[in-house]
């Protein structure tokens, strides 16, 4: 989510505190769509990418599933809710890539292209390789990574 104006900002603020206090320390803290009720107005929504409860149900096959929560987000947010496509050259991005347009295109949901900041600079390309070589137990020589 994003803060088009003050208010927004105040909500979001509001939402993470929530995220962070409320959420099980088990779970990685989150926001539960029914907070968003009193919450979404001056905030611009993305779907979340390929971890968005949209892609899942998608990567799940449960298309109507993704329809339904694509259509709880849109009654929130109206037209300051965008379906999010990223591209990292991944499997689960591609496969749920035509369905994530086709419900865009269904609902009258603009479209927007995002990616992953992994890091600031390109200089720090090198040192972010390294330690994903390191994580996978893989050297920096080799050129073919599986992926997810």
């Amino acid at each position: 989510m994003l803060a088009a104006r003050e208010r927004g900002y105040r909500s979001l603020m509001r939402l993470n505190s929530r995220a962070f206090l409320e959420t099980p320390v088990h779970q990685a803290p989150h926001i539960k769509v029914e907070w968003l009720d009193d919450n979404a107005e001056d905030l611009i929504a993305l779907t979340g990418g390929p971890d968005g409860p949209i892609s899942l149900a998608l990567q799940a096959d449960h298309a109507a599933l993704a329809a339904s929560r694509c259509e709880r987000l849109a009654g929130l947010f109206g037209d300051r809710l965008y379906v999010e496509l990223q591209r990292h050259n991944v499997d689960r991005e591609r496969r749920v890539e035509a369905g994530l347009i086709d419900l865009a295109y269904t609902k009258g949901l603009p479209l927007v292209a995002t990616n992953e900041p992994y890091f600031a600079t390109t200089d720090d390309y090198e040192a972010h390789d390294a330690l994903l070589c390191i994580a996978g137990g893989r050297l920096i020589a080799e050129t073919e990574f599986a992926t997810s």
